[in-house]
């Protein structure tokens, strides 16, 4: 199986693009609602949630992990990586900077608060090339909003566009969209920019670069059951989890609560 850890729903809409590039493959993704958000909280405890997660999807079956979280991405994969040098974990933030660097100009970041301040992006794209502009934004009210459908609704738009005003005048030419709550206003963030700014959703091209992953690491591959199943576990609010999966999932998902 594959296994799918985000600190809480959004890591749904990385899983719904999975879903459709690889639908054969067996997933089970994990939320971890009873302690999100972990933007804010120290990289100790990051890494902590990160690593009782994902050993708990490997007690379930999982062969490979994705963590979809983009603060987990930032502060606790690389540690995990080393330390669990016999098991593999990838994360969502490479893909999008790659995404991004193909294209020349200017790079823009909007995303929480947490990840803006870490610099996670930043730091990732400066390192391959440290020539590039980089420009970020958060945006606090979005996740909010998106969980409470207002994502496409007026209020939403107005408060998007002032966001993205500084982003718009440092004349971006591509636009990260830090959080995996964010791809599913992905066309209002497109109409905002317009036609000349590359939209970057992570979440997609971390899916693809699965693809390529597996392709390169046929003794994973193999491990992996094809049986269309899908599991999804939460660690609190199954109901809610559940009314939230209809919205970031595209239908509607059967949520079991579980314990770490």
């Amino acid at each position: 199986m594959i296994g799918i850890f985000d600190s809480g729903i959004g890591g749904l809409s990385y899983t719904k693009e999975l879903n459709k590039i690889l639908p054969q493959y067996d997933f089970i993704y994990l939320g971890d609602q009873l302690r999100v958000p972990y933007g804010g909280r120290s990289q100790e405890a990051i890494i902590k949630f990160t690593e009782e997660c994902v050993n708990k999807l490997w007690g379930l079956g999982a062969k490979i992990i994705i963590t979809a979280c983009n603060t987990a991405s930032a502060e606790a994969l690389r540690f995990l990586q080393n330390k669990y040098l016999d098991k593999k974990i990838l994360g969502i933030l490479i893909p999008g900077v790659e995404k991004a660097l193909e294209t020349k100009g200017n790079i823009g970041i909007i995303a929480t608060k947490a990840t803006v301040e870490i610099k996670s992006y930043v730091k990732e794209i400066q390192k391959k090339d440290s020539t590039r502009k980089v420009f970020q934004k958060a945006a606090p009210l979005l996740v909010p909003l998106i969980e409470e459908n207002y994502g496409k609704k007026p209020e939403c738009r107005k408060i998007l566009k002032t966001y993205l005003r500084s982003l718009k005048n440092a004349k971006v030419k591509n636009l990260i969209l830090g959080c995996t709550h964010y791809s599913h206003i992905f066309s209002v963030f497109k109409k905002n920019m317009g036609p000349q700014v590359k939209i970057i959703d992570p979440g997609k091209e971390a899916a693809f670069k699965l693809i390529d992953y597996l392709k390169r690491h046929p003794e994973i591959e193999k491990q992996l059951s094809k049986n269309s199943k899908k599991l999804f576990y939460t660690t609190d609010c199954p109901d809610y989890f559940k009314k939230q999966g209809q919205l970031f999932y595209g239908k509607s998902i059967e949520v079991k609560k579980i314990i770490l």
